[in-house]
């Protein structure tokens, strides 16, 4: 097979059906697997499975825009952790740890409070109890400590 320049879609109709499938009404690519925004599939994941979406909207809010930016690769994405684009570029080793720290911290809270939330959907389908008590605990643990380091920034 010789390559034209071209595909010739009409003469190759299962392709041209995978094609379609990836291509918006405009003819431009889709870059999204569902044309639904974000909010509504939170509002579906609520509604159908009776689970409280708050700590999905912090995921959203905290995570899902920077790791977006970075698997595409753009500038924000690839120095996004460094604290570049948020007012101050770190001016030394000591404070870029710092900002380091804290958005691993902020990453770590935020992907425990979604696997708290999924630990209590599936406790909402089948008795899971003692995780979903464990899990809890674990909120409440973490809500503690978060209240005590606000106040020791307060002094």
């Amino acid at each position: 097979m010789k390559w034209s320049g071209s595909i010739d879609l009409a003469k190759n109709p299962d392709l041209k059906r995978v094609v379609d499938m990836f291509t918006s009404e405009k003819g431009k690519p889709k870059t999204r697997w569902t044309s639904q925004p974000l909010s509504e599939m939170l509002q579906s994941i609520a509604d159908i499975g009776k689970v409280e979406i708050g700590y999905l909207m912090f995921a959203i809010l905290w995570i899902y825009d920077d790791a977006s930016e970075a698997l595409h690769g753009t500038l924000y994405g690839s120095t996004f952790h460094v604290g570049i684009f948020h007012g101050k570029i770190p001016s030394s080793k000591e404070e870029l740890t710092k900002n380091w720290n804290e958005r691993f911290s902020a990453l770590f809270l935020t992907l425990g409070t979604c696997i708290h939330t999924l630990i209590q959907s599936f406790n909402r389908v089948e008795a899971i109890g003692k995780i979903a008590s464990q899990s809890d605990d674990n909120l409440k643990a973490i809500s503690g400590i978060i209240k005590q380091l606000g106040e020791g920034h307060s002094s």
